[in-house]
């Protein structure tokens, strides 16, 4: 049984925006930034669902999922 992170920040990027700008921000995320410690201490990458969020000031802007 591995335990996962219930947070975690994997990525960080700050752009100041005029009112009503949009831009389209990329932010890469290490693949070791998904990995946890198993039984073994060992690192891997645990199969499931990942939930992201962008936020800002600790106010959640957009969020969603995707599988490893």
């Amino acid at each position: 049984v591995v335990t996962a992170r219930a947070s975690q920040l994997c990525g960080f990027a700050k752009r100041l925006l005029a009112p009503g700008e949009t831009i389209r921000l990329i932010i890469p995320i290490p693949r070791e930034s998904l990995e946890q410690w198993d039984l073994s201490m060992e690192r891997r990458l645990v199969p499931g669902r990942i939930a992201w969020s962008v936020c800002d000031g600790g106010e959640k802007l957009l969020e969603g999922e995707f599988e490893v």
